[in-house]
């Protein structure tokens, strides 16, 4: 805050403010108001301190641009819009969609001294008062805010729809993670540090980066096929010689060009051809026993008093064997 200068130009009583449902209707009001007292026609804040609140994130930002805030002043808040929407590190069109979810309270601490404009300068510190004013500088704290704002109207998107895992999100969810990727190019993060930052999890970044990304050229032989044909023979062979390097069929479908569906519809049916001929391998024959052996068994099950499964294990016969006979002997009241 002020770095020099009288203590005059802290307001003796209540300092202007306002507040409302975004930072652009809340500097509407306050702007009205100051444009309505006499008290301060002809005089310029000398700083405007932002309390903005997503969910449960809270931001405290300080601008004292004296250009911005002179403007302000005399024209209106459109160059402290500018200023605040600048800081975001996003397209206009993106900041204004998340700022428009951010419940705001405004409020000018100082005015401006004419003969120095920027003796004002951003930080928290106490007035003469010993209230507690100023904030945090904006175009510092603004943008890492803005990934958090991100995060949490993605988090309360997906609670309000009723999104369940795995389920797709809402049109206005999937606008929020590419304006997270958005927002991570700017401030040159990685898909980490994009997620430690937003909350939002690697995977959902890495989908969405992929899916509006440059796509690869698939190979050759793909080129010419169109949506819906039945792969060829040749085809065929390309996408298994694929899936034995890698099993995830959508790692494929991507690399291949073709829809992930087919590869695991191709996939499937080499499953199921493997499937067949293992089944079709002849086996040995069965062991055949005789009714003495089984007799042999059932003795020791009435008599010994043993399981089907102990007496097997002793006799040496398979124990389902053994169990499917007894089980077939008490059917028959004959055990």
């Amino acid at each position: 805050m002020p770095v020099g200068g009288p203590a005059s130009y802290f307001f003796r009583g209540a300092s202007p403010e306002a507040e409302a449902q975004n930072p652009m209707e809340a500097l509407r009001a306050l702007w009205q108001d100051w444009a309505s007292s006499g008290a301060l026609v002809g005089k310029n804040p000398g700083n405007i301190v932002f309390h903005m609140t997503v969910g449960n994130q809270v931001v405290v930002v300080e601008i004292t641009d004296s250009a911005a805030l002179s403007q302000f002043a005399t024209q209106g808040p459109g160059a402290v819009v500018d200023l605040l929407v600048k800081s975001m590190g996003l397209p206009e069109k993106e900041a204004f969609s998340i700022l428009e979810e951010a419940y705001t309270q405004v409020r000018v601490d100082v005015l401006q001294d004419p003969k120095d404009p920027n003796a004002w300068q951003p930080g928290k510190t106490l007035s003469p008062r010993g209230d507690v004013v100023g904030g945090d500088p904006i175009d510092q704290e603004m943008p890492k805010a803005t990934g958090r704002f991100i995060g949490q109207l993605l988090k309360d998107e997906d609670k309000v729809s009723g999104r369940g895992p795995q389920r797709r999100r809402t049109p206005r969810g999937r606008e929020l993670v590419k304006i997270a990727l958005t927002w991570g190019k700017d401030q040159k993060k990685t898909i980490p540090q994009i997620s430690k930052a937003t909350g939002i999890p690697k995977t959902t970044l890495s989908d969405a980066r992929r899916a509006t990304g440059p796509k690869p050229k698939p190979p050759k032989i793909f080129q010419a096929r169109k949506t819906g044909e039945r792969l060829t023979p040749a085809q065929k062979a390309v996408v298994a010689q694929e899936l034995k390097k890698n099993k995830n069929a959508a790692a494929v479908a991507r690399k291949l060009g073709i829809p992930a569906r087919t590869v695991r519809d191709a996939r499937k049916a080499m499953a199921t051809k493997t499937t067949k001929a293992s089944l079709g391998t002849p086996k040995g024959k069965a062991t055949v026993y005789t009714a003495k052996e089984k007799q042999r068994l059932f003795r020791r099950v009435k008599n010994q008093k043993e399981t089907p499964t102990e007496a097997a294990r002793k006799l040496g016969v398979p124990e389902r064997t053994a169990r499917g006979w007894v089980a077939k002997a008490r059917r028959e009241g004959t055990l």
